[in-house]
């Protein structure tokens, strides 16, 4: 099934949020592209480049330099780097693209750090934030800082896991956004356009284990 653009669910599994106005918030990779911002605007071209050449100069020490980055993240994430395919997907998304260009890491980081060009109350669909607690990348008070101002957002808690345990959720994502489709349609047919969450209401937190 095709979802159209028009869908009410979202599931936010990149974990972005506003870095300037009134919404935006402090720590973790925020704090990074805050400071950074202004470079990346102006030399998101030779930084690229760089970026590049040294993923490339890295390529035979893939494996060790994948330990070393590792070692630096929660267990939560640990374990997920464990898993070969995971670990080989990694890599091979940094390899192949560094054989291409290092561009669009630069260019994403150089949007994030402008206004949305909207607010987080203008939001009016279900919204799934699914955060780990550990997460040291994107911090837990980001997704509370995003739940308390999206209008019908889920947040979602799990002990113990760090950045990239979404990874192994995508029925649970995909789930959510099933369910918001159906609701979605059930609204239509009805002729109603006031849609809540699926099984959620809005602002509504909850720790999984």
């Amino acid at each position: 099934t095709r979802f159209e653009p028009k869908s009410r669910g979202l599931g936010d599994v990149y974990k972005r949020q506003p870095v300037v106005g009134a919404d935006g918030t402090r720590g973790g990779a925020n704090e990074l592209i805050r400071v950074t911002g202004p470079v990346i605007e102006r030399g998101w071209r030779p930084l690229g480049n760089v970026l590049k050449l040294t993923i490339r100069g890295l390529e035979r020490w893939s494996d060790a330099a994948m330990d070393a980055f590792s070692r630096t993240m929660p267990p939560g994430d640990q374990a997920v780097f464990d898993d070969p395919a995971t670990r080989r997907m990694f890599q091979e998304d940094l390899i192949l693209g560094a054989r291409g260009n290092m561009h669009a890491l630069l260019l994403d980081a150089r949007l994030f750090a402008r206004h949305w060009g909207f607010g987080l109350a203008d939001v009016r669909v279900p919204i799934l934030l699914r955060y780990g607690d550990a997460d040291i990348i994107v911090p837990l008070a980001h997704g509370e800082h995003l739940a308390g101002r999206l209008p019908e957002a889920e947040l979602r808690v799990y002990p113990g896991e760090g950045h990239v345990g979404a990874l192994g959720a995508s029925e649970e994502i995909l789930d959510f956004l099933t369910a918001c489709r159906a609701t979605d349609d059930e609204a239509a047919t009805a002729g109603s356009d006031s849609v809540a969450p699926p099984d959620a209401e809005p602002g509504r937190r909850s720790r999984r284990a």
